[in-house]
């Protein structure tokens, strides 16, 4: 095993450590500080959880989470929520630093620590059933080495998990490189054929597009975030039962990418700029991914497809997108006088039960 703990973080490593932090800083304080409490449980769990930081003291994912909870701990023992951190790492090498690395954070009357040094799928399987408590919320990260950990049957089991939003990391360049290997494709079942009519940037969507395809609830969501490293790609895929879960991780990605909201490098070499102007129309430049979107999104709805302020909000998540570009859509086709109401509610809040929709009425 190459020495990681010896290193300072990779930039890739950053990125995803960055989207790991700024997905969980919005995601605690759902359910946390919040007015009334419904989940009195909540679970964060790292199941591959390293050394917690690099050589030169940069907090990994365990460390993350003991300091994105800081704000919140007079309020969770306020409110009798139940907090548990479980930290596993298998090698035994990372997890003797692990344990050193957090001793600080160990002992606190808000929260309880397990670590492990398990097999991923030993520790995983014991702990399913404490996550499939219907009185919890989990937050799942995995950041596997390779790709094998996250096979079909372990994929089945997470989306099986209710109030639970997951991250986990995958090398695909390896799923590019030696996917017709026994040892590869019996995890993913990925045809070779399907990655040559691909540009090799395209490879974490192709692998993005294989969980997706095991996903039989269409009210899933599923997202990919493509991270570029030299020559390699790597990606991480988030999934949530929840559309504010989808709602919050496409706010993260699209803070990463300003342009398309999936990658951390150009992926579709188009070589646009953040807040570069058109020469000719004065306004910001657009990527090919954000005008096809548009366009979409304006046939649906002069058609009828899409009617309600739920239909656009559920359109605007699977599609990859946050709700500030499907209200500039609103905006001008309001303002080219072909639809009547303007101030659409997009929020998770018009996908309750007893939500009352908001009709688009076309002109």
């Amino acid at each position: 095993m190459k020495k990681f703990h010896n290193e300072p973080y990779s930039e890739e490593t950053l990125v995803k450590l960055g989207i790991f932090r700024d997905y969980l800083r919005s995601w605690l304080p759902v359910f946390i500080n919040t007015g009334k409490t419904y989940w009195h449980k909540i679970n964060i769990v790292d199941f591959f959880a390293g050394q917690g930081c690099d050589v030169n003291g940069v907090s990994g994912s365990s460390l993350i989470i003991f300091e994105e909870l800081q704000p919140y701990l007079k309020l969770i023992k306020q409110k009798g929520i139940s907090v548990n951190i479980i930290l596993n790492e298998k090698e035994k090498e990372l997890f003797d630093l692990l344990e050193d690395n957090i001793t600080k954070y160990r002992n606190h009357e808000s929260y309880f620590v397990k670590t492990e040094n398990k097999d991923f799928h030993e520790t995983f399987v014991n702990h399913y059933y404490e996550l499939s408590n219907l009185n919890s919320a989990n937050l799942v990260f995995l950041d596997q080495f390779g790709i094998k950990q996250i096979d079909s049957k372990t994929f089945e089991m997470l989306i099986k998990l209710k109030r639970t939003d997951f991250l986990f990391f995958i090398s695909s360049s390896i799923v590019n490189r030696f996917i017709e290997k026994e040892s590869i494709n019996k995890h993913l079942q990925i045809d070779k054929d399907e990655i040559d009519k691909l540009s090799y940037n395209y490879i974490h969507k192709i692998v993005y597009d294989y969980y997706k395809k095991q996903i039989k609830n269409e009210n899933y969501f599923l997202a990919p975030f493509s991270i570029k490293k030299t020559s390699n790609i790597y990606g991480l895929i988030f999934g949530s039962n929840h559309p504010l879960g989808m709602e919050k991780f496409l706010n993260t990605a699209w803070k990463y990418d300003k342009q398309r909201g999936e990658a951390n490098f150009d992926i579709d070499s188009e070589k646009l700029h953040n807040d570069q102007l058109d020469l000719f129309t004065g306004e910001i430049n657009k990527s090919k991914k954000v005008e096809l979107y548009e366009d979409e999104l304006v046939k649906r709805i002069l058609n009828g497809e899409i009617s309600t302020n739920k239909d656009v909000y559920l359109f605007t998540l699977n599609e990859g997108f946050i709700p500030k570009h499907s209200r500039k859509v609103l905006k001008d086709l309001h303002k080219q006088k072909k639809i009547d109401n303007l101030h659409l509610h997009l929020s998770h809040k018009c996908c309750l039960p007893n939500s009352a929709l908001e009709k688009i009425i076309l002109l």
